[in-house]
């Protein structure tokens, strides 16, 4: 690789993370980089760590198999491995979401839906892009296997956010 591509890269990659940081810590109420959360949130959240564990170890298992079985998938290796993760992350956001050990106490919630949508809408661009091209062999063998994955995760989060919303306004409707 060119070592003027590489440099180029990491100083994009950089950028792109210092911008989600900045954005990040704009987005809790404190304007704290770090996400305040109460003991039981803590322990609840350390249960949906230890799922999402598991579930990359399922993952991980299940390819195995499959490779040992000679099986072959026609995706590229990369973005099996980065699914995986993708996976677990999902798996463990939607479980503490699901429980209200999701949202900090420093989190302002609609900043933060703000930034998930936007960050989802990012998520799409090259996946519209190569909708352009030859669609099926570009997810397959390139990184938009990655970017759909992305965007299913933050789709499938704000979803159970919303539904976890609808459900603690009617439970809140029912006690008044």
């Amino acid at each position: 690789m060119n070592t003027q591509i590489l440099l180029t890269s990491i100083v994009a990659i950089l950028f792109v993370a210092g911008l989600c940081w900045v954005i990040l810590k704009r987005s809790n109420s404190d304007h704290k980089t770090a996400t305040q959360y109460d003991e039981r949130q803590q322990v609840l959240r350390g249960r949906g760590y230890r799922i999402g564990f598991w579930t990359v170890l399922l993952y991980q298992t299940v390819l195995y198999i499959l490779e040992c079985a000679g099986a072959t998938l026609p995706v590229a290796p990369f973005s099996l491995g980065f699914l995986g993760v993708i996976l677990a992350v999902t798996v463990c956001n939607i479980y503490d979401i699901w429980v209200g050990a999701y949202w900090g106490l420093n989190n302002d919630r609609k900043r933060y839906l703000i930034v998930l949508g936007v960050f989802g809408t990012l998520t799409l661009v090259p996946v519209i892009t190569a909708a352009r091209g030859d669609f099926v062999a570009q997810v397959l063998q390139g990184p938009v296997l990655v970017n759909l994955g992305i965007a299913f995760m933050l789709l499938t989060m704000f979803l159970t956010l919303l539904i976890r919303y609808i459900a603690d306004k009617k439970e809140t409707e029912k006690e008044e």
